[in-house]
């Protein structure tokens, strides 16, 4: 799938950082992409029991090394 603005994502916290409430994935939802072959995006994450931040220039998780912010699709629930 292609990046779009508006879409929601999974955001994965750098391991350096401290988690929100225990985890390390949180919502966001897409700001600005950039088409190319790395698709990094800048996001709005919704943090569990936390602010709301942007953050910028987020690679997706085929790209990013374990330790590293980034972002990947939500896996599709059946219904």
């Amino acid at each position: 799938m292609k990046p779009s603005m508006g879409r929601t994502v999974i955001y994965r916290q750098p391991s350096r950082e401290r988690p929100y409430n225990g985890c390390r994935e949180h919502p966001a939802i897409i700001n600005v992409w950039a088409d190319g072959e790395v698709p990094a995006v800048n996001l709005t994450v919704f943090f569990d029991c936390g602010p709301v931040e942007c953050r910028t220039s987020v690679p997706h998780d085929e790209r990013a090394l374990p330790a590293d912010a980034c972002w990947r699709w939500p896996e599709r629930v059946p219904g």
